[in-house]
Protein backbone atom coordinates (compact mmCIF):
# COMPACT_ATOMS: atom_id res chain seq x y z
CA UNK A 1 0.00 0.00 0.00
CA UNK A 2 1.21 3.58 -0.60
CA UNK A 3 1.37 6.09 1.89
CA UNK A 4 -1.54 8.23 -0.23
CA UNK A 5 -3.65 5.04 -0.23
CA UNK A 6 -3.15 4.41 3.74
CA UNK A 7 -3.56 8.42 4.45
CA UNK A 8 -6.97 8.22 2.02
CA UNK A 9 -8.02 4.93 4.26
CA UNK A 10 -7.32 6.18 7.32
CA UNK A 11 -8.25 9.76 6.45
CA UNK A 12 -4.65 10.90 7.65
CA UNK A 13 -2.65 13.46 5.36
CA UNK A 14 -0.11 11.52 3.28
CA UNK A 15 2.44 13.65 4.30
CA UNK A 16 1.65 12.87 8.10
CA UNK A 17 2.22 9.31 7.27
CA UNK A 18 5.64 10.28 5.47
CA UNK A 19 6.47 11.78 9.12
CA UNK A 20 5.73 8.39 10.95
CA UNK A 21 7.34 5.98 8.83
CA UNK A 22 10.44 8.45 8.97
CA UNK A 23 9.92 8.72 12.77
CA UNK A 24 9.51 11.78 12.68
CA UNK A 25 5.84 11.91 14.24
CA UNK A 26 4.57 10.27 17.50
CA UNK A 27 1.11 8.76 16.89
CA UNK A 28 -1.36 9.19 19.22
CA UNK A 29 -3.26 5.95 20.60
CA UNK A 30 -6.42 7.36 17.94
CA UNK A 31 -4.15 7.11 15.11
CA UNK A 32 -2.85 3.93 15.39
CA UNK A 33 -6.27 2.61 15.84
CA UNK A 34 -6.98 3.83 12.35
CA UNK A 35 -3.74 2.69 11.07
CA UNK A 36 -4.49 -0.76 12.03
CA UNK A 37 -8.42 -0.45 10.76
CA UNK A 38 -6.65 1.53 7.24
CA UNK A 39 -4.72 -2.22 6.71
CA UNK A 40 -7.90 -4.38 8.07
CA UNK A 41 -6.29 -5.99 11.28
CA UNK A 42 -6.98 -5.12 15.06
CA UNK A 43 -5.31 -2.73 16.96
CA UNK A 44 -3.93 -5.47 19.14
CA UNK A 45 -2.06 -7.32 16.11
CA UNK A 46 -0.82 -3.95 14.99
CA UNK A 47 0.53 -3.33 17.96
CA UNK A 48 2.45 -6.59 18.19
CA UNK A 49 3.63 -6.08 14.67
CA UNK A 50 5.05 -2.77 15.94
CA UNK A 51 6.51 -4.29 18.74
CA UNK A 52 8.26 -6.79 16.61
CA UNK A 53 9.66 -4.24 14.32
CA UNK A 54 7.86 -6.01 11.14
CA UNK A 55 5.61 -2.99 10.20
CA UNK A 56 7.61 -3.60 6.98
CA UNK A 57 5.57 -6.72 6.08
CA UNK A 58 2.23 -4.41 6.46
CA UNK A 59 3.26 -1.29 3.82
Amino acid sequence: MTQQGLAEKSGCHFSYISDLERGLSNPSIEILYKLSNALGMPPHEFMKLIEQEDIDELI
